[in-house]
């Protein structure tokens, strides 16, 4: 007889939907923040709650609790350890996990059951899966008939019994593909060579960019030219006229002469509106008796409007750049040329609105923190940590989907970045009570912020620009496909640390596609731009082939290993760690090379930790084998480890490390240090020699308290 308890609906503090939680339960619990010895905000599921615990409030950070009952103000809650928790669950269930197990053999039919079918169904019970009989028959015939060798067929089912799924067919098949098979740039290489001659054929992309590019790098005399019709605006004296309000003693009079600037210059509607709001406000303060306020206030505008006109400036540059492009798209005779470039010209003018959109709210929210935390100071948190949490939610926003981004160069990016991981630190500070520390954060990020200017670069232009004319014309899908794979090795490899540029290059491998897809067609948008990837490639490939071809079945293979990464990338809210595995094709000496990615972390909320993780990188290089990169996380402090059994390996990357080290510090990382260590020991050399002397690349398995390299 299972024996449950009833569901509470709890209160959370955000004031979002109501969590609901089964008295009696044991759940996986985070101390956001301590309130008194009994009291705290738990994160549970993703949700805070206000709890009172049972004995005091546990000092570990990540703690499994038992759900006692509900309070006014939120849940009681006690800690349990996870010994207890595991006695509670099998006294809850009735059976033990053998018995279990035994009743899923006899249900699925199996009347031989191997080792192998317990020892996998035992990962599932573990982890809480329910498997239907239909299930285990397809876990069994996996384990019996599946490719790759034993240990690799249960290394696959223990990370989708780690990843909480019910192991149906196309899963096993798929992880096994993305774990074990071959690597996707070797497999999408191999496809596009056995497509007939017909479909490889060029189509002018590439010539396409390096003209544009030559164009655009090319005479002086001519860029300057189409550059003065568009930049008038550039030539406005606004540093004489800040120089005289500093300077005038008469402020009245400094009043008049900004006026009289106004009416004899041609300044765009925004910029004049700028300037008369700050004379307003600045004669306001001088009626008030507060003439210095007045001043500053008048030279804030000036200066504003000085960052106003260079950013203008910028985008009239870019705009002449598109007017050159056009021309080369005419020479070249290709098709769509002005509708092409009349699109890219609206793109930016586009983002530039919704940079200052961008700029303007979360300016605005930033100073609403701050007046609470001046007004509550220590008292703040409740008010102040949701607010900074939506904040640094817009930030990071802004660093993976806003459009603006996607033509800004590195140093808004990098500021960017910088202001979400400040404003982390600030919430920390003032989760510890020390709301002067949190306060002085605050300011510094907002005036950051205020400082930021849209600039976007040519070279993101140009890649936006060829990119476009390369989907408009018609193509096979086969010459599609490595064009984007060609467009995912580039925003790999050449990104100068862009996160964003690297988000872009997983995007264009389709490992988000059906996210953004439903994301898209729930909001009534339209969802072309999520069909231009690899994986949907792929599935054109796949129904547009003979079926049964050698073509179709290869399609089927690569789309397998994507499927296969998608699945292991998955998040689950209801668990406490998250582990995600990429396979990214980067350049390495102008050949494609796969870079297997493994990140572990617990989840906050709807993202990982990223400021405490565990990451692992393995690649296999020609000069020096396989080489593996092993990072540990703990307060954005790093340790990192490389691996390599070659002998002059650390004498050789050693130089290395201080060139990539200072990019970390940008980003708001610090370094404990860098260790060197052999990637395998002598004792598992010979294991693996006497095993396999052709074993295949090795690959760390992902455990609850690490990674486990394995021979």
């Amino acid at each position: 007889m299972e024996v449950t308890g009833q569901l509470l609906n709890i209160n959370t503090t955000a004031n979002g939907s109501p969590l609901q939680l089964r008295e009696g339960g044991t759940y996986d619990a985070k101390i956001s923040s301590r309130i008194s010895d009994r009291e705290a905000v738990v994160s549970i599921r993703g949700q805070e709650v206000r709890a009172t615990f049972s004995g005091n409030v546990p000092a570990e950070g990540r703690v499994s609790v038992e759900v006692v009952g509900k309070t006014e103000s939120g849940v009681e809650l006690k800690e349990v350890s996870n010994r207890n928790r595991n006695e509670s669950n099998e006294k809850r269930s009735g059976v033990t996990k053998d018995n279990n197990i035994d009743q899923l053999i006899r249900r699925s039919g199996e009347r031989n059951p191997s080792p192998e079918l317990r020892q996998s169904l035992q990962y599932f019970q573990d982890n809480n899966v329910s498997l239907s009989k239909e299930s285990v028959r397809e876990l069994n015939h996996y384990l019996q008939n599946g490719q790759g060798t034993k240990d690799q067929r249960m290394e696959t089912v223990e990370a989708i019994a780690r990843k909480r799924l019910e192991p149906t067919s196309l899963k096993l098949h798929s992880v096994h593909e993305a774990l074990h098979g071959k690597k996707l740039p070797e497999q999408i290489r191999e496809l596009i060579q056995q497509a007939p001659p017909s479909a490889k054929q060029e189509t002018g992309g590439l010539r396409l960019g390096e003209t544009v590019k030559e164009v655009l790098t090319s005479s002086q005399a001519s860029n300057e030219g189409v550059r003065e019709v568009f930049s008038s605006n550039e030539n406005v004296d606004i540093k004489g006229l800040q120089r005289m309000v500093q300077n005038e003693g008469n402020f009245l009079q400094a009043l008049n002469k900004v006026e009289v600037f106004i009416e004899n210059s041609a300044l765009p509607l925004e910029i004049e509106r700028l300037l008369t709001q700050g004379i307003e406000e600045g004669k306001m303060k001088f009626d008030q008796g507060r003439e210095l306020k007045g001043r500053q206030i008048l030279i804030d505008s000036i200066q504003q409007t000085a960052a106003m006109i260079s950013t203008v400036a910028v985008n009239n540059e870019n705009i002449a750049q598109q007017y050159i492009s056009n021309e080369v798209l005419q020479t070249a005779g290709l098709s769509s040329k002005d509708i092409l470039v009349t699109e890219v010209t609206q793109r930016l003018a586009s983002a530039t609105d919704e940079f200052k959109a961008f700029q303007r709210d979360v300016t605005k929210q930033i100073s609403r923190v701050e007046q609470i935390i001046l007004q509550f100071r220590t008292q703040s948190v409740q008010q102040a940590k949701p607010m900074l949490e939506q904040v640094i939610r817009q930030l990071d926003n802004a660093l993976l989907k806003n459009d603006w981004m996607l033509f800004a160069d590195m140093k808004t990016e990098k500021k960017v970045l910088q202001a979400s991981s400040h404003l982390a630190e600030g919430k920390k500070l003032l989760a510890k009570g020390n709301y002067s520390e949190a306060l002085k954060v605050v300011r510094e990020v907002q005036q950051s912020l205020d400082k930021l200017m849209f600039k976007p670069m040519n070279q993101k232009i140009m890649h936006h620009l060829t990119q476009e004319q390369q989907w408009r014309e018609p193509q096979p899908p086969i010459h599609r496909l490595s064009t984007q794979l060609d467009q995912s090795i580039r925003s790999l490899t050449y990104n100068q640390g862009s996160g964003r540029e690297v988000f872009e290059g997983l995007r264009s491998m389709g490992l988000n596609r059906e996210a953004e897809l439903g994301q898209q067609l729930s909001a009534g948008k339209d969802d072309n731009g999520q069909q231009r990837n690899m994986r949907a490639l792929l599935l054109q490939m796949i129904r547009n082939e003979e079926e049964g071809s050698k073509l179709q079945q290869q399609a089927k293979q690569s789309l397998l290993n994507v499927t296969g990464q998608q699945i292991m990338s998955r998040s689950d809210h209801q668990q406490n760690m998250q582990m995600l595995m990429f396979q990214l094709p980067i350049l390495l000496k102008d050949a494609a090379e796969n870079l297997q990615v493994f990140v572990q972390s617990r989840n906050e909320g709807d993202k990982i930790d990223w400021e405490n993780c565990s990451l692992y990188f393995l690649i296999n290089t020609k000069k020096m084998g396989e080489l593996g990169i092993s990072i540990a996380v703990t307060e954005r402090a790093l340790s990192v480890t490389l691996k390599n059994d070659e002998p002059q390996f650390k004498s050789k990357v050693e130089p290395l490390v201080n060139k990539y080290t200072e990019r970390l510090k940008e980003m708001g990382f610090t370094l404990n240090g860098i260790q060197f260590t052999k990637l395998t020991s002598l004792e598992e050399v010979n294991a693996s020699v006497s095993k396999n002397k052709d074993s295949e690349m090795r690959v760390p398995t992902m455990t609850k308290k690490g990674f486990d390299y394995k021979i």
